[in-house]
């Protein structure tokens, strides 16, 4: 019986036994919905971030536009989304040593189907395209940009935009 209340009392009375020798109170778990980004196709989960977070590491990676000059990061020609109230762009998309456009990825983003959003550009580097025998455009663009940009111009004809 004693167990069973100290196991019901303890996590309330710690923070006020915190606050009585001058520590503070430590932060409370509050379980939170899972995030989601809202697109033309529905939403996206922690888990699809999650997912491009690892499709894009080999690549450079994501970054917040918060992180880079203010000149690059509001360009208009950069693939980026917004999620979890931040805004994201995937860094492959810039030069090696610099924060220019690459050429090939401009190229490749002009034969893209004009109803794709930025979230769906980034899904769409990120995932296997079956005109490139199920590999990420994005790990051909280093020395098969031709091929990613055909198989953009492919998916843009078969979308009919």
């Amino acid at each position: 019986m004693i167990a069973s209340s100290l196991a019901v009392n303890v996590p309330n009375a710690l923070p006020n036994a915190l606050l009585a020798f001058g520590g503070t109170p430590l932060p409370t778990h509050r379980p939170r919905p899972a995030l989601r980004l809202e697109d033309a196709s529905g939403t996206c989960e922690d888990s699809q971030f999650i997912a491009l977070l690892a499709a894009y590491r080999r690549s450079g990676g994501l970054a917040r536009a918060t992180e880079l000059r203010p000149a690059v990061a509001g360009s208009a020609e950069l693939i980026r989304f917004d999620w979890s109230g931040w805004n994201w762009l995937p860094l492959f998309q810039f030069c090696p040593g610099g924060l220019a456009l690459r050429p090939e990825v401009k190229r490749i983003l002009a034969e893209l189907p004009r109803a794709l959003d930025g979230w769906g550009r980034t899904q769409w580097f990120a995932s296997p395209n079956a005109w490139l025998r199920h590999r990420r455009p994005v790990d051909l663009l280093d020395g098969r940009a031709d091929l990613v940009a055909e198989a953009a111009r492919v998916d843009c004809f078969i979308a009919g935009s």
